[in-house]
């Protein structure tokens, strides 16, 4: 059965009981190492699926209106 703490503090106290100080920085450096490389693939995907886009629609013939 799963132990709940009470509030927010009482959790901050008991994992600066069990862990210490570098209970609170767990899993800081693999977010510092995954946060510009997941940047650089939104900047990268981004910039050719525009490039993408922007050659396609402007290559298209553009839909004349029907005469009456």
């Amino acid at each position: 059965r799963p132990h709940y703490i009470a509030s927010i503090s009482a959790t901050l106290y008991h994992v600066y009981q069990i862990e210490g100080l570098r209970g609170f920085y767990k899993g800081v450096t693999l977010n510092w190492i995954k946060g510009p490389i997941a940047s650089g693939i939104s900047f990268t995907v981004f910039h050719h699926l525009r490039h993408f886009l922007h050659s396609f629609f402007t290559s298209m013939p553009s839909p004349s209106l029907p005469s009456n």
